[in-house]
């Protein structure tokens, strides 16, 4: 009889051992097969007859803060040094620096030709944002000129010479995109063996996470910078002369994509991360499917988002799964990394380079291609239906954020005697998203009779380039806030288990409901704790008294022993 046991067991063992094996293997092939489309199309080889010559039917406009081989920065420098031509829309455009990166029109055979940035009282936020990368660009701008395309026909570059320049297949960032994508995949296969092994402590495993959201956001930020690229021109130098091209619409659009997708998913994986430090580190790879009715009882008010909750409500007599791993301490370390330092440096990364430099020109360079083409059921018809609405998007963008503003600013004219009020007032409405709603108010005025072919006289896709991306920063500016607001409030969240709230009675009634909104959070513990406390220095006695709980307890398990030292457990 011992025969048969051992070798059922040893049976029992290898089927094991195998099927361990599978899920490991199957982690890494689901990361590689997720990191598949972004490096390809950085990786993707590009023919002259992805080029369009840039002529006086279809001049190249474009503008780089940074300059690469053959194609410097299209700063006033730049222009003076080409001898080109500067439209001066305003009287006083003379008197900006000359290191301010200018819009420029390119024709092979032809004089270039440039406008500075449109600067009037509605265009005081995106050109403040605007100057922030072109102060860095300045330091390292060189001080030459254009290659000349003055000895070439316009005919000759139709021809397409043998070799064009394609700038986009070298830079720092486009090595600095593969490194991200690279490490990003490597570090998400590693944070799920090192899970699925079960010897590697969370507080080690969610710092792998974290590192990997990390290399992610990187990615993000210099994939989108590197598909600016593709809006700009690229030079074919010979014998000859020089002569400039652009990429077509349907390589600028697969360009784009990518980039933009990873943006959406490094968004949604903020909100897990935040999840994950509070309810439990979680496999990146894999997607669990779960029976509704155990998603509509556990989150019964937002039953389209993420499941990372602390437990799920469900079958009774079911055995009861073991409780978050992270101390309080840890959890709190790892919540001020994540909500503080890194939240922060993401949401300014977006603001400060990739919207200036990125979001601008291509909106720009999707509104001109919109322009150009024809109603249509295929896929350029869907393109100038998407650009068309997403110009006309501030309609609906700027009357939401006047709406989710609008309930604080009431409150400080309520208490308009005191005078800390009326400082917090003029700030509200001297912010930079109240002056991006201005922009986009009269911008959207400039583009809607563009859009509807109401323009008096031909139409000077120059002039109007600031305009065009100026509206497209303050849609991608104002767009990303409204989703940090419409998205789960997890910032706040983390604030309530770090008992990190603000003293504000308006704040304090946002986190009661929110403890209420939010089931599957089960924050009704904090809640007490944040009625029964009133000063700072109370909430932070709790917080010490947390961090110095016994190591082996869980933040949970933290929380429920102060409630009963309360007497209220």
């Amino acid at each position: 009889m011992s025969r048969p046991q051992a070798g059922s067991s040893s049976s029992s063992s290898r089927s094991c051992s195998f099927s361990c094996i599978f899920v490991y293997i199957q982690c890494l092939a689901i990361a590689l097969l997720g990191a598949y489309p972004f490096v390809v199309v950085i990786t993707r080889k590009m023919d002259n007859s992805d080029f369009v010559p840039c002529s006086d039917e279809a001049a190249c406009t474009f503008i780089r803060y940074f300059g690469v081989a053959d194609l410097p920065a299209t700063t006033g420098w730049t222009i003076e040094q080409s001898h080109g031509t500067i439209k001066q829309q305003i009287h006083w455009s003379s008197w900006l620096p000359h290191w301010l990166p200018h819009y420029v029109a390119i024709r092979n055979g032809g004089k270039v030709q440039a406008v500075p940035p449109s600067i009037s009282p509605s265009t005081i936020a995106p050109f403040a944002y605007s100057c922030i990368p072109a102060v860095l660009s300045a330091a390292v701008t060189k001080k030459e000129a254009f290659p000349s395309s003055g000895s070439v026909t316009q005919d000759f570059c139709q021809g397409k010479p043998a070799r064009i320049h394609n700038h986009l297949a070298e830079g720092c960032s486009r090595w600095v995109y593969l490194t991200g994508v690279i490490m990003w995949c490597l570090l998400k296969t590693l944070h799920d063996w090192a899970l699925l092994s079960a010897t590697m402590h969370e507080r080690l495993t969610l710092k792998i996470g974290i590192a990997s959201w990390c290399f992610q956001a990187i990615a993000c930020c210099a994939g989108i910078v590197w598909a600016a690229g593709a809006v700009g021109v690229f030079v074919s130098k010979s014998s000859e002369g020089t002569c400039y091209y652009m990429l077509d619409a349907v390589n600028v659009l697969v360009i784009m994509l990518p980039p933009f997708l990873l943006l959406l998913v490094t968004h949604s994986k903020l909100g897990n991360l935040m999840l994950s430090i509070v309810h439990g580190d979680y496999l990146y790879a894999i997607t669990y499917d779960v029976p509704f009715r155990v998603v509509k009882s556990t989150m019964p008010g937002h039953p389209s988002g993420s499941l990372l909750t602390v437990g799920l409500h469900g079958d009774r007599d079911q055995p009861v799964a073991d409780p978050p791993q992270l101390h309080f301490g840890e959890m709190l370390s790892l919540s001020q990394l994540l909500r503080g330092h890194l939240t922060q440096l993401w949401v300014l990364s977006l603001m400060v380079i990739v919207g200036p430099i990125t979001m601008g020109p291509l909106f720009r360079r999707l509104l001109q291609l919109s322009l150009e083409l024809e109603w249509s059921v295929g896929l350029m018809g869907l393109v100038k239906l998407a650009t068309f609405t997403l110009a006309l998007s501030p309609l609906g963008i700027v009357p939401v954020v006047v709406k989710n503003k609008y309930p604080y600013v009431a409150r400080l004219v309520e208490q308009g005697e005191r005078p800390q009020c009326y400082l917090k007032l003029a700030l509200i409405l001297f912010s930079d998203a109240s002056l991006f709603c201005v922009a986009l108010c009269c911008s959207t005025l400039r583009i809607w009779p563009v859009l509807w072919g109401k323009v008096l006289g031909p139409l000077d896709y120059l002039e109007e380039s600031w305009i065009w991306s100026f509206h497209g920063m303050g849609i991608f500016y104002l767009g990303y806030t409204l989703a940090f607001r419409m998205q789960p409030p997890f910032f706040n969240m983390l604030r309530i288990r770090d008992f990190e709230w603000g003293a504000d009675v308006a704040d304090l009634q946002e986190e009661l409901e929110m403890c209420e909104k939010y089931p599957q959070w089960q924050l009704q513990a904090h809640k007490f704790l944040l009625q029964s406390t009133t000063y700072l220095d109370e909430r932070k006695e709790l917080r010490a008294r947390l961090v110095e709980m016994d190591p082996e307890l869980s933040h949970v398990e933290c929380v429920n022993k102060l409630l009963v030292q309360h007497g209220h457990l």
